[in-house]
Order: structure tokens, then sequence, then C-alpha cells
């Protein structure tokens, strides 16, 4: 995901969804002035708690906020990224629609999906026919390529970077499966196989206004 922008010094950025602050952080020491959005006071007391002892706080401002809702006015973005949260977003449309507001025209948008035409294909139907997670009870969603591309252009979004992430199933303390599928992700990310990887990384820019 990182390596979809290359300069994040200086750059004002929105985090949907942080969790624990793992890429918040890196953000931060990467020298991005990031502000971070979480539903969840717990997530945010652990990121907070994670950021102060690298001493990272002043280049962050945590927020309780939805991200149906963005609290931040128009074009105040350079950038805005969200990881493994959009797989469990029931409206993702109107909270795409809020991104690209949130954003400077040319600003970046870089996001990752479940997609439903991997070679999970069979797995991902299922998901999307139970509408929740096989293995936990929770809403999720597995995404179609084509539907990403008709809600980036209707909220003034386009496309400009695509990349996969392979993924198998675990085995337990394999030393060749972690090598298969480091030489699986090598391949696939950025070759026409990415479109079969079973995560994509999309990365949108805001069109410049006429």
């Amino acid at each position: 995901m990182l390596s979809m922008h290359k300069d994040w010094n200086n750059e004002k950025i929105l985090e949907i969804g942080m969790g624990t602050g793992r890429f918040t952080q890196v953000l931060a020491e990467r020298g991005a002035f990031v502000s971070a959005i979480d539903t969840s006071q717990s997530m945010i007391e652990i990121t907070k708690n994670k950021l102060e002892k690298k001493g990272l706080n002043e280049k962050v401002q945590l927020f309780n906020a939805s991200a149906f809702e963005l609290p931040f006015k128009n074009s105040y973005f350079d950038g805005c990224i969200s990881i493994n949260v959009f797989s469990h977003l029931q409206n993702y449309e109107r909270v795409i629609m809020e991104i690209s507001r949130i954003l400077k025209p040319g600003g970046f948008f870089i996001v990752n999906f479940p997609n439903l035409l991997s070679y999970f294909l069979p797995y991902g139907i299922l998901v999307n026919l139970n509408r929740k997670s096989l293995r936990r009870n929770v809403f999720t969603h597995w995404y179609n390529l084509f539907a990403i591309r008709d809600i980036y252009f209707k909220s003034g979004l386009k496309i400009v970077e695509i990349q996969g992430q392979a993924h198998l199933p675990a085995i337990k303390n394999s030393e060749v499966f972690r090598k298969v599928i480091k030489l699986i992700n090598s391949v696939s990310r950025t070759s026409i196989l990415k479109y079969i990887c079973p995560v994509i990384f999309v990365k949108g820019i805001k069109k410049e206004e006429p």
C-alpha cells in the first residue's frame, strides 16, 4: 500500500478506520500529518498510547467519527487511506462520496477491497449471499472491480493504479508456504494476475475541477 504513493512527507492524510494504529504510526514516521478516525474509543486509546510511546502524537490527530459523515471541510486533505475497512461497510458508495468531498483536486485515495472475481470466487459468493463473514458474525461484502470503477466515476475519482495481494489457506509453521506466498505476491502484485488476487489495492485520484 505505501508504495502506491512516493512521498508522504508533509502531506495531510486522512486515515479511515485506524484500528490499533499500525498504518497511522508508519505514516507519521514518514512525515505525514495524519487525521485518523475510528468508531471504537478503545482503538483510539490504543493508538494514542502507541503514538505517545513513539513520540509521534504531535503529528497525529485522532477522532471518534463515522466515515459516513466525515467531520472535515471540503477539499482539505492531500490524500486518504483506508485499509481492511471497506469489506465491512454496508453503504460504501456514500463513504467514497464523502472521501471525494474532503480531498483536494488531484488528491489521492488508497483502499483495499476483497476481490469477488478472484480464485476464491465460490467463497466470495457465499459471503455475499450470507451478508457476513463465514468465520465471524459481522457484515462482510466482496466487491468486483466493475462496481468499484462505477462508483469512483460517479464520485469524481479516477482509478490510476491497482495492485493485487495473494492469499492461500494458512499452513502452520511452514517456511515453504511463506516462501510460496512471497513469490506469488511478487509475481502477481502488478502483473495481469493482480485481477484474480483475493485482495486488490486501488488508488484513485480526485479529478481536477474544470
